[in-house]
């Protein structure tokens, strides 16, 4: 199972960041196989309403522009397996065709470039 982990440190304030493309970019946010299954958790350190994400596949909105989940430990990645206590946020699960471009966009809205970002991610093969 291809995953990645990220984080973001310090993001800029009124930054838009395409988390899946940014830094080393994830070669998975294009869906290789026939149809894969995407799972998705991202998270921030910042104060509640400083940051705001989406997620798309080309033009459909999977999760509507909208609050980040926030209260991840800095450094400790989110994860569905066993990521603690302290960095639990909700898992967004979609499928996608194959090439079907995955985009992951988080929105700095805070003012501040003091927030940290934490996004986990995965896609499953799924066989027919």
């Amino acid at each position: 199972m291809p995953d990645i982990m990220k984080r973001f440190a310090n993001v800029a304030a009124g930054s838009e960041t395409h988390l899946l493309e940014a830094g080393r970019p994830w070669k998975f946010r294009f869906c290789p196989y026939t149809k894969g299954r995407y799972t998705i958790i991202v998270g921030n350190d910042g104060a509640a309403g400083g940051m705001e994400w989406e997620v798309k596949i080309g033009t459909t909105e999977i999760v509507q522009r909208s609050i980040m989940q926030i209260g991840i430990t800095d450094g400790i990645i989110p994860m569905p397996y066993g990521g603690g206590a302290t960095n639990t946020a909700p898992a967004v699960t979609f499928d996608a065709d194959k090439d079907d471009e995955v985009d992951v966009v988080a929105f700095e809205t805070g003012a501040a470039a003091t927030t940290d970002i934490q996004i986990w991610a995965s896609v499953i093969p799924l066989v027919p």
